[in-house]
């Protein structure tokens, strides 16, 4: 029984496997048994699916557009300017790329081509768009992990190609190239 434990130290004599309840020890625990390169596309085990580049906009969902300006414009004080009808934003804000409040009526009509959102699907409170290097390749990747979409990949108005979904906790999740961002 003693090659087990001995087997099973690490090159500083611990024991990695005692402190397991935590993120940081599983971490720690896969690097000490694949290497150090491993959780990056150099370790063989290693495959990525869904590349993201970065956090293109993030966007609390707001059933009021008005009572969304007046807190989040003018009582916290965000440079957010009106876009489009209702719509306010501010791109290059410190730490985002994009930072908007999106009207519930606009998400409808952008996700289903009407400004009433559907009974059936949760109402999302917020969405996260997240950049990547091609839309149909990480879509057809979400897919085959059993995903469902709110849309497929297509082009807004606005010049961004983005396909949606909602995550677990009902989060509206793009997945998307904004030309505009590079």
């Amino acid at each position: 029984m003693k090659w087990l434990f001995e087997a099973s130290r690490d090159t500083r004599g611990r024991f990695p496997w005692i402190s397991i309840p935590g993120v940081a020890s599983i971490v720690y625990w896969v690097k000490w048994l694949f290497g150090t390169k491993c959780g990056t596309t150099k370790c063989a085990w290693y495959k990525q699916l869904v590349e993201i580049l970065f956090v293109a906009g993030f966007s609390p969902i707001v059933p009021n557009p008005a009572d969304g300006a007046s807190f989040y414009r003018d009582a916290l004080g965000l440079p957010l300017k009106v876009v489009s009808g209702n719509y306010l934003a501010v791109d290059g804000f410190d730490g985002s790329k994009h930072l908007g409040v999106w009207p519930l009526s606009d998400a409808a009509m952008s996700c289903f081509g009407t400004s009433e959102w559907p009974d059936h699907v949760p109402v999302p409170q917020a969405t996260i768009e997240f950049e990547v290097k091609n839309v149909d390749a990480a879509v057809e990747e979400l897919l085959a992990m059993g995903h469902s979409l709110i849309h497929g990949t297509r082009v807004e108005p606005w010049g961004q190609t983005i396909a949606r979904l909602l995550g677990p906790e009902g989060l509206l999740i793009g997945i998307c190239i904004t030309p505009w961002l590079h």
